[in-house]
């Protein structure tokens, strides 16, 4: 769980400070992007980030809450509650940019394997990330 502070910030300045964050990431290269991630953020926030992104691809891919939670370790309220706001649009920006050339759905899904494997080889050598392929 990460600390967050108690005092609460209002909303413009919470804007204004996410508005300059994100210019840290505008028009910035691979290598610069991976370095950004890899700097601010520990090992824990950026598992956390990466299946968010993995509950997200698989909520707009309609598998069921169930599988999403078996399949990624996470709890059906993490599940829920990052469905209610895909329902309500607050992922299509994401969503649509993974469906982008750029983004190799593929790798990442590979990657997720070994990520939640920990390592460990696949089950009876077969591909666990195949059903996504749709």
């Amino acid at each position: 769980m990460t600390n967050v502070s108690k005092n609460k910030l209002d909303d413009k300045t919470r804007q204004q400070l996410f508005l300059q964050f994100s210019t840290l990431f505008t028009g910035a290269d691979h290598n610069r992007m991976a370095c950004l991630f890899e700097s601010l953020f520990t090992d824990t926030e950026k598992i956390m980030f990466i299946k968010r992104l993995a509950i997200i691809l698989m909520i707009s891919q309609e598998h069921s809450s169930y599988s999403i939670g078996k399949a990624l370790h996470v709890s059906d309220s993490t599940v829920r509650s990052l469905k209610e706001k895909f329902l309500k649009g607050e992922f299509d920006i994401l969503v649509g940019a993974t469906r982008k050339k750029n983004f190799d759905s593929k790798k990442f899904w590979e990657t997720m394997d070994v990520l939640l494997r920990l390592g460990m080889p696949s089950y009876n050598d077969k591909d666990r990330w195949k059903f996504l392929d749709r």
